[in-house]
């Protein structure tokens, strides 16, 4: 993670101050909640050309980050729903996007079975 180790520095050049966390996926934040959560995902997006949708990536999986396209548009829906889905189930609502779009992958998750069964940590009340 060298993106890790520049933070400080970007952090501190610009006046603020970050908690910094590095782990999988939920491990590090397993028992908080939050408002706004901002991951860097190693993926540039594609100029849109013919024959290619939208939100395809140029780096990433051999499907050009379907699973990461996926995954924030489920998490978009539902917190614009004001739902708080467990892990398992975004991961469900995850793959059953990737079927639609009719890409093979099968996501799974990995971690404590107490957390993945869990709701999501954000509050609901906002939008």
């Amino acid at each position: 993670m060298p993106a890790m180790h520049e933070l400080p520095t970007t952090a501190a050049l610009n006046g603020m101050s970050w908690e910094l966390l590095a782990g999988d996926l939920v491990e590090p934040v397993a028992g908080r909640r939050f408002d706004l959560v901002v991951s860097n995902p190693p993926f540039v997006i594609t100029p849109r050309t013919p024959g290619m949708p939208s939100y395809e990536y140029r780096d990433g999986a051999t499907s050009y980050g379907a699973f990461t396209y996926s995954l924030a548009k489920e998490l978009r829906r539902s917190r614009q729903g004001r739902r708080n889905p467990s892990f398992r189930r975004l991961v469900a609502l995850t793959t059953r996007r990737l079927q639609a779009l009719q890409y093979e992958q099968t996501p799974s998750l990995v971690g404590p079975r107490a957390l993945l069964g869990r709701p999501i940590p954000w509050d609901t009340r906002r939008g």
